[in-house]
């Protein structure tokens, strides 16, 4: 899928987008990708472009059915968070949407009691640390002999997550607003994840490191080759020594 503007796809390049947020928190940026694709999808139907009968319903207009939304949701829509709480907002924000608003013909061939509607929504959205891998069992060894640690750091491997994605190339979009904490701010509690951070992150070698400088060098690895990131972060980083790695990876890629 060429990276432009999602107006310009097709309904079914919309159905194939794959659009990440890797600190999702309570969902909110997932839900707004939702929104979005939505509204893009039934604007098109409106116009007539052709879709699959079974994802949406014609009204006054035609809109994505329960079918429709699950689709978008499951195919689309990824999210990563380290805490577990979190995770289980979002799902529950992406299975509210599913709903929401829903119409009468919706629920004539499934039933409101007749089928577990919300199974399986959200299953793309997972509890780990986006920034750390489990290969940091083989970077520090001795983290195994902190169990509280190693639980905590709660490693993540991203292609064991969602090998369809990788095997397609990566993500069209990864979007969000990362955390901004200094690395430091761990050395006491989790010294293993701070540290395993500033080995493997080429950005996070300069001073002081904020996180939000890992969380874009991991944002832009994931995406495929016409992917595109979009953060809110502050604009320190363009001028301090800290930000001098990232605005190099930015720059050169």
């Amino acid at each position: 899928i060429p990276s432009t503007d999602i107006a310009n796809l097709s309904i079914e390049q919309c159905f194939n987008l794959k659009i990440v947020d890797i600190a999702c928190g309570s969902g909110v940026f997932l839900v707004g990708a939702y929104d979005y694709l939505i509204k893009q999808i039934e604007k098109k139907l409106e116009l007539g472009e052709k879709c699959e009968e079974e994802l949406y319903t014609q009204l006054d207009a035609p809109v994505l059915n329960i079918e429709g939304r699950r689709k978008l949701i499951n195919d689309c829509i990824y999210g990563v968070d380290i805490n577990p709480e979190a995770v289980e907002v979002s799902k529950m924000s992406l299975s509210l949407k599913l709903i929401d608003n829903y119409y009468p013909k919706d629920f004539e061939a499934v039933g409101l009691l007749g089928s577990q509607i919300l199974q399986g929504v959200g299953s793309n959205i997972k509890c780990g640390n986006s920034l750390v891998d489990r290969d940091i069992i083989t970077e520090f060894p001795s983290i195994k002999d902190n169990i509280k640690e190693l639980q905590e750091t709660n490693a993540f491997n991203w292609k064991e997550s969602f090998p369809s994605v990788f095997e397609n190339g990566g993500f069209d979009y990864v979007v969000g607003n990362p955390p901004y904490v200094e690395v430091k701010n761990y050395n006491v509690n989790l010294p293993y994840m701070a540290e395993y951070i500033k080995r493997k992150y080429t950005s996070s070698k300069n001073g002081k490191i904020d996180l939000a400088i890992p969380f874009i060098e991991k944002g832009v690895s994931l995406l495929n080759s016409n992917g595109r990131l979009g953060y809110i972060v502050q604009k320190r980083f363009f001028k301090t020594d800290y930000g001098k790695g990232i605005r190099k990876l930015l720059t050169s890629n």
